[in-house]
């Protein structure tokens, strides 16, 4: 495989991406989506993919530039990659019908808020500074309920969608984008399956990563196979 010398543009590819962030904000198109909850979402899960961008620039950074940096910090990139490839997916999405899966959004928000509650409340209920964190989620939980959540939905959860996964989101959209559908299969047929793979350490994912933890107690040959296996 060939290197990718990303210094070569990553000053521009990130003046690029805050000038989209602050874009966002400025023009957002308040006619067509006057709800402003869409346009926060949106620009927060925007902000904090540049954010992930940032933490894994200085995690797989070639040098040592500050004294505390390891070179195998770069092991631990795959999940925040994997999480940018999610909010990438989730804007997608959102964006698709933006009043209806705002909405989803945020009910998937207050399910996951009881669902914590109940449990909370099974295994923690009577100590003393439990009691108090489950009252203070329950205010918050309750904030969010008010012209969201119907009678219905607030006597069976199951009745609200949860935020859907990739997989998911191939599902409920293949009849209405096509086109879309393909841009993400294409992610995820070459970019999450990997990192899922490695940011939860599965076999194949293990086996990736490993040689570059096993330093000495392998043969230099055997390392160099492994790493150049694909």
């Amino acid at each position: 495989m060939e290197e990718f010398d990303y210094s070569a543009v990553q000053e521009n590819f990130t003046r690029i991406m805050v000038a989209t962030g602050n874009r966002l904000d400025r023009e957002w198109p308040r006619r067509r989506y006057p709800m402003n909850d869409a346009r926060l979402t949106t620009l927060t899960l925007f902000r904090l993919a540049i954010d992930f961008h940032d933490a894994v620039i200085y995690l797989c950074y070639d040098e040592n530039r500050y004294a505390d940096w390891h070179r195998l910090y770069c092991l631990t990139a795959p999940p925040l990659n994997r999480s940018i490839l999610e909010i990438l997916v989730s804007v997608l999405y959102l964006l698709e019908d933006v009043p209806t899966h705002i909405e989803l959004f945020y009910k998937a928000v207050w399910r996951e808020k009881q669902e914590v509650i109940q449990h909370d409340k099974k295994h923690y209920a009577g100590q003393p500074r439990w009691d108090e964190y489950i009252a203070l989620t329950e205010k918050n939980a309750a904030k969010l309920e008010v012209g969201l959540i119907t009678p219905e939905e607030k006597a069976d959860l199951n009745k609200i969608l949860r935020w859907p996964s990739i997989s998911k989101v191939l599902k409920r959209l293949r009849s209405r984008n096509p086109q879309l559908v393909s841009f993400i299969e294409y992610l995820d047929d070459w970019l999450y399956r990997e990192l899922s793979s490695l940011a939860h350490a599965q076999p194949l994912g293990f086996m990736e990563m490993s040689p570059y933890l096993w330093g000495n107690m392998i043969s230099l040959n055997s390392r160099s196979l492994m790493l150049n296996r694909n």
